[in-house]
């Protein structure tokens, strides 16, 4: 097979493969045909024009010669971004999906225990405190830790529930975690306002 021949309508084989993705083999597929030289149609057709011209067109600007001072500098942002970065010819939409499914609900699993189990844990006695009461909570900074927490919870929450497009079940299903969120985090703030207010 040639790897950099052109269909009727001016597609590689690699445009092929980038147009329609599947779920399985593709980073392989990809990756051997990039080992052997394939090329996207758009790069064929004007290595064809210079040939065809016989004259180069050279466009170097300003950003392409800072290049090389660029990656003297950054070189491990630019292969961390190589690594890490999405690529649609790479990477599927059901794997991006499944990450941020993944991210979300580790995210909402940490805030919501966060609040049933504060950082720092709960008084065990009453000598000079409250049994119960939140050890963070006698600290100043106690309402940005639940801001932070339920700004956290409510993001990740809402990318679990319109990620998958489970339709209104899933909006109210998170609706009766965010009830259940807001229960334990009612009777610590109502107390925090009342020693600030009275």
């Amino acid at each position: 097979m040639e790897v950099n021949s052109l269909n009727e309508r001016g597609m590689s084989p690699l445009d092929v493969l980038m147009l329609f993705q599947s779920e399985g083999g593709d980073l392989e597929i990809y990756t051997v045909m990039q080992k052997a030289g394939a090329k996207r149609g758009k790069e064929i057709r004007e290595v064809e024009i210079i040939h065809d011209n016989q004259v180069p067109q050279t466009n170097t600007s300003i950003e392409e010669s800072d290049v090389p001072q660029r990656r003297r500098y950054w070189p491990r942002l630019e292969e961390i971004n190589e690594l890490f970065g999405y690529k649609p010819n790479r990477d599927s939409i059901n794997d991006v999906r499944g990450i941020m499914l993944t991210i979300a609900a580790l995210m909402t699993t940490t805030t919501y225990q966060a609040v049933f189990s504060p950082p720092g844990g709960l008084w065990q006695d009453d000598n000079g405190h409250t049994a119960g009461k939140s050890i963070l909570a006698t600290k100043n900074h106690y309402p940005l830790a639940l801001l932070i927490f339920w700004i956290s919870f409510n993001y990740s929450g809402s990318i679990i529930s319109l990620v998958p497009d489970g339709g209104y079940s899933s909006i109210v299903a998170y609706l009766v975690i965010s009830f259940g969120y807001l229960t334990p985090l009612i009777p610590s703030v109502v107390r925090r306002l009342k020693l600030l207010f009275v």
